[in-house]
């Protein structure tokens, strides 16, 4: 016969908690199944009721002091910033879980916050100084932290934006001013701020650190204007670096492509970036294997690419194979496109005569040498006369080594009545500045050389002679190109919009500016409405202000930020606008964080302000991690969560919330086995201290196969 279990005998640690003068039962006579209620009293002298077979299995919490643990007087991370003078909520009453909501303040930097009481569990830091959830001004905005910082920017350089809510790791692009050079440009601050070693850096302003222009191209390069093709991407103001490749328009050769690099270094050295004209590209027609396809023969296999790839005008030292004697031998294509730079074994012992001699009847006749006695090698300036009668010098070994060109017939040298600028454009040239320039009109060649022009309205510029032509003589003060004040300005052609101009944002007055319709600028009108459009929106608008006529949002007046500062602090910075830049009833959806908790929701502006604190989570319809999450809420869940099982369904205890009713897997931590049970019952059955167990509880389970 096996031996009676006696309670005392097999949990005697028990034993101190035996009410002895309460109980009716004996200890030492009632075994450790006992299912009769006993009379316990804990450490701290509370009483209180519970089945022996309950205390055998180990559960000896006392009520009282569970109770009491859940208070908030218990919780140190709550009373760290439990703000006494403003709360009438007794703490030592008070469940720290509790929905209702407190006044906390932070001892180190005294902000003051309002929120549920249950979402101070999850953290024991200040929102403000600590977490950075809150940006308070002085306390923890971009400016306090980084006073480098605060030299580049201004609340008037960003009117629309509250730069006191911006922390340093903030998303939010706002407008700079570098405090040394003066150059602006939009950036977000955390793309200025970096963090090293535990300190914050700062980046350079980038046209200090020469990474941006402050200029755009076309201030600095105006003869690129007409020559930008429309058909970028992008206007030539907003281009940066010079790497990039665009579009270009020649008016020879049409579009072609070419970097702007090129393009500058070209107008520098007054030549053309076309690469058809300059002879790095070529098409097949007029190739040099088109214009000469005698030498066609002659062209060695060893070059890079085919004769048709090359201009004629090319100075590419190509290799040539005689078809006679198989010599080898280095020449320019342009040498050899011209009828020089033949074999030098079958014409190397023949005098210059003996090589070209269809060049003697060009020969001046005033010459000392006659033309039989030349040879290459001489180097003595000759005198010849071209086809077309023109008069020019050239040694024997220039004619030998470049070919027989006329520098007058080549537009290299000017020649009164021919080729110079006066005879070809009568017209374009009376814009030519004589007194500036130095010379006169008929002295210079249609070049890429840059000069000085006046137009017959006096105004005075710079440009290549070739561009007056390609533009006809076009003054780029008159055509809107170049600020001339009181010609081309903005108050001059549109006087109305002295009427609208904001004097105080904008950096220069409208007589100051071009008068380009689609630049914009900001503007107030006389009941104060502030707003930045176009001048083509304001004009076609005949000059009315679009926030009178409700069809725009002044960000100091209408706006969100402007009526309602306390909701708007709330606006999210993921969306594409920002609270100044909506209006304050508009049943437009937009993102909002919540204050409380972090999450970040969607819900019109009108709702929001008729309904008030909409968040989801704080609500509990939605699981935030971090917050109110099963996982964040119960962290002792992981004891008897079934990861694998749950994975395969898909449930994780950070992703759902405490009252859903999905049934998941659990695995008690005192037998061991899996069962299912719906989130919220297993939170019921542990709030209450029972065991959720359907084995333990001696409920029959169906066996269910779990795929592992």
């Amino acid at each position: 016969m096996s031996k009676k279990r006696i309670f005392a005998e097999e949990h005697p640690e028990y034993l101190k908690y035996w009410d002895f003068e309460k109980n009716t039962l004996d200890p030492y006579k009632i075994g450790p199944m006992c299912n009769e209620k006993a009379y316990w009293k804990c450490e701290h002298g509370h009483r209180f009721e519970r089945i022996v077979f309950n205390m055998s299995r180990g559960n000896t919490t006392c009520p009282e002091c569970k109770k009491r643990s859940t208070m908030v007087i218990s919780k140190p991370g709550i009373m760290k910033f439990w703000d006494k003078e403003k709360n009438t909520l007794d703490p030592e009453i008070t469940p720290a879980r509790s929905n209702e909501y407190a006044w906390f303040k932070c001892p180190k930097c005294g902000y003051s916050w309002r929120t549920q009481i249950c979402g101070r569990l999850r953290t024991d830091k200040c929102p403000a100084c600590e977490t950075n959830n809150v940006i308070r001004k002085g306390v923890n905005d971009f400016r306090t932290v980084s006073p480098q910082l605060a030299l580049d920017t201004s609340d008037e350089l960003n009117p629309d934006i509250d730069l006191n809510k911006l922390g340093i790791g903030s998303k939010t692009r706002i407008h700079w001013k570098c405090h040394i050079c003066g150059f602006e440009w939009d950036a977000p601050i955390h793309g200025r701020a970096h963090r090293y070693n535990g300190n914050n850096g700062i980046a350079a302003c980038p046209a200090c650190a020469k990474v941006r222009r402050k200029d755009g191209y076309d201030v600095d390069y105006p003869e690129l204007v007409p020559l930008y093709s429309p058909n970028n991407p992008i206007p030539l103001n907003e281009v940066r670096g010079v790497k990039a490749k665009f579009l270009w328009i020649c008016p020879k050769h049409g579009e072609y492509g070419q970097k702007l690099g090129h393009m500058i270094r070209a107008l520098k050295n007054g030549t053309i970036g076309c690469p058809y004209c300059n002879g790095f590209k070529v098409r097949r027609e007029d190739s040099a294997g088109a214009k000469a396809p005698e030498l066609i023969k002659e062209w060695a296999s060893s070059n890079e690419s085919t004769l048709y790839e090359y201009a004629p005008n090319s100075k590419y030292l190509a290799t040539w194979c005689c078809p006679d004697c198989g010599t080898k031998w280095k020449a320019p294509i342009y040498v050899r496109v011209q009828g020089y730079g033949k074999c030098p074994t079958c014409y190397g012992n023949k005098t210059f005569k003996e090589r070209y001699p269809e060049l003697e009847k060009f020969y001046g006749k005033d010459n000392t040498l006659p033309y039989e006695d030349a040879i290459v090698s001489d180097y003595t300036p000759r005198n010849w006369i071209c086809e077309k009668g023109h008069e020019f010098t050239a040694s024997f070994y220039k004619i030998h080594d470049q070919g027989f060109r006329c520098p007058y017939c080549e537009n290299k040298k000017a020649l009164k009545g021919y080729n110079d600028f006066e005879h070809l454009y009568p017209v374009l040239a009376q814009d030519y500045d004589e007194e500036k320039n130095g010379n006169k009109a008929s002295e210079v060649v249609v070049s890429y050389r840059n000069v000085y022009f006046k137009c017959k309205n006096g105004h005075s510029f710079v440009r290549p002679i070739i561009r007056h032509v390609e533009l006809n003589g076009q003054c780029p003060i008159c055509s809107g190109t170049v600020l001339k004040k009181g010609s081309n300005d903005l108050a001059t052609i549109y006087p109305a919009v002295i009427l609208f101009w904001d004097y105080e944002k904008n950096e220069k007055r409208p007589d100051q500016v071009l008068a380009t319709l689609d630049n914009s600028y900001h503007f107030v009108c006389s009941n104060g409405h502030h707003f930045k459009c176009t001048l083509r929106e304001l004009v076609e608008n005949d000059f009315h202000c679009p926030v009178c006529e409700g069809k725009r949002v002044d960000p100091e007046k209408t706006s969100l930020q402007a009526l309602n500062p306390e909701l708007a602090s709330e606006f999210s910075v993921n969306n594409k606008s920002t609270a100044s830049q909506i209006a304050f009833d508009t049943s437009k959806k937009v993102l909002w964080t919540c204050p409380t908790c972090g999450y970040t929701y969607k819900a019109s502006v009108r709702d929001r302000v008729t309904s008030g604190d909409l968040c989801p989570a704080c609500a509990g319809k939605k699981a935030h991690a971090g917050f109110n999450t099963l996982l964040d809420l119960y962290p002792e869940i992981q004891d008897e969560w079934a990861e694998n099982e749950n994975a395969l369904l898909g449930i994780f205890p950070d992703e759902i919330l405490p009252t859903s009713n999905a049934r998941v897997w659990w695995e008690c931590k005192d037998c061991g086995r899996k069962y299912l049970l719906s989130v919220n019952m297993w939170v019921e059955k542990h709030i209450r201290g029972m065991t959720s167990c359907t084995y333990c509880n001696g409920l029959r389970m169906r066996e269910t196969h779990v795929l592992l």
